[in-house]
């Protein structure tokens, strides 16, 4: 089976502290936009949230399984480790709430990638300064949650990417489904929202 976890649990400091998956482009808010571009290609969908009051608020928008960080204060791997440990399926795309502009086609690449290969516990794509979007990737369950079970203090996703037997993939490759390779655009800040919306 294949999931996706998406983490919606930054506080959005950079963008003065709103919630960045409840920004809107083209109308519609970030995470219904990335709901509807992921349930024809998943079999289950959860959503990271910080605390209770975050987790209400989302859970009444969208009505999909919310997970609360089960230790403040850990970043994106406290999310994870808690959507992981709560989910059905062995093989998760992982991505940010504020990536408004997923394509199935990638994505389903990125599974598929992980699918071939029974030893490798995630596809995570790769620029040519080496750069990585740990975050816009796809894990094996059972890999992530054993590593963080021996290492409960990490909260580094280099440190989780670098510790367990994960494929890089060139983003070159993925220009086929993407010419432009829109699809990594992440909004941080309200300026970032201002020229996405202008192109």
């Amino acid at each position: 089976m294949r999931a996706v976890l998406i983490l919606a649990g930054g506080k959005g400091t950079r963008a003065r502290g709103c919630e960045k998956v409840l920004l809107t482009y083209q109308g519609e808010l970030f995470l219904r936009r990335q709901i509807h571009t992921l349930s024809p290609i998943v079999d289950e969908i959860l959503i990271s949230c910080r605390d209770e009051k975050q987790r209400q608020i989302i859970h009444d928008m969208v009505h999909l399984p919310c997970i609360i960080d089960k230790v403040e204060g850990m970043g994106p791997v406290g999310g994870i480790h808690a959507g992981l440990s709560e989910m059905q399926s062995d093989i998760c795309f992982l991505v940010a709430g504020d990536m408004p502009l997923l394509n199935q086609d990638v994505i389903s690449h990125l599974f598929e990638k992980v699918e071939e290969d029974p030893s490798c516990a995630g596809i995570v794509p790769c620029w040519p300064n080496k750069e990585l979007e740990p975050l816009h990737a796809v894990y094996r369950k059972d890999q992530v949650l054993s590593y963080l079970k021996d290492n409960e203090n990490s909260r580094r996703m280099h440190s989780l990417v670098s510790n367990i037997p994960v494929r890089y993939l060139p983003v070159e490759e993925l220009r086929i489904y993407d010419p432009v390779l829109r699809f990594l655009t992440n909004v941080n800040t309200h300026e970032d929202l201002i020229e996405l919306e202008q192109h």
